[in-house]
């Protein structure tokens, strides 16, 4: 595996559903448009759950012409105290774990339907470093 590159590394999940508005009038899961090298913007919003609560995630956009296409995913649960940090950035994806030739993370990504990393790639600011941190504490999950 390639060294990951200097910014921040964050996980997205739910990139193979069309659950949680992650559908629209053109894709039946947007997430589908997902590629390695695909923009992805990250905002803090609220969503509903299934138990009629609401709830704040972190969700994945992609970008596509300079603007937000489609929902595509949110950030993985770790990220949730630091939403503030993260709404409005940009990142890259630069692995999808279903196009991996490691076994556990072909599993990890069918276990939490689609999951790819995104490094930002927006100017880097204090507290950057921390996030790699929180990606590397849940590694062994997922194999290398």
């Amino acid at each position: 595996m390639p060294p990951r590159p200097c910014g921040a590394t964050v996980l997205v999940v739910g990139i193979q559903s069309g659950d949680l508005n992650r559908s629209c009038g053109f894709h039946g899961i947007c997430g589908d448009q997902v590629k390695e090298n695909s923009l992805l913007r990250f905002e803090k919003r609220v969503v509903e759950t299934d138990k009629s609560e609401y709830v704040w995630h972190g969700v994945a956009f992609l970008v596509l012409d300079g603007g937000i296409a489609c929902c595509v995913g949110r950030l993985a649960p770790i990220y949730d105290k630091t939403l503030d940090h993260l709404d409005g950035r940009l990142a890259q994806v630069t692995l999808l774990f279903s196009d991996s030739s490691c076994p556990e993370k072909i599993e990890y990504s069918r276990s939490n339907n689609g999951v790819c990393l995104a490094t930002l790639v927006d100017t880097t600011i204090p507290g950057d470093r921390a996030l790699n941190s929180l990606l590397l504490s849940i590694e062994g999950n997922y194999g290398d």
